[in-house]
């Protein structure tokens, strides 16, 4: 119980709903892509991805329509807004290089 009354509020609670918001309404192919992150992940049943919770490891996206969670990590922790901007695009940097190799 004491770590839990001496946790900190993430950093990232701040903006984490303007940009989930964001990302659900106009970059959800990319949530999509970022899928392929997952080894071994089978994803051709997946119709939708939503981001669901950001914080400052990474975000946790539902895929419909099967509504399972899962977790898109960031490659190092981030604390202020550019810094969440960052780690996405560094996301999709991935994504775009996994479909360059294939």
């Amino acid at each position: 119980f004491d770590e839990y009354t001496a946790a900190e509020v993430d950093p990232c609670a701040a903006f984490a709903e303007p940009v989930m918001a964001h990302m659900n309404d106009d970059h959800a192919k990319s949530l999509e892509q970022y899928l392929g992150l997952i080894p071994g992940l089978e994803t051709t049943d997946v119709e939708r991805v939503e981001m669901k919770r950001l914080d400052r490891f990474g975000f946790d996206v539902r895929v419909l329509p099967n509504g399972g969670v899962l977790r898109i990590p960031f490659d190092e922790e981030v604390t202020e807004r550019k810094g969440i901007k960052n780690a996405i695009v560094a996301l999709s940097q991935k994504c775009a290089a996994m479909e360059d190799k294939a």
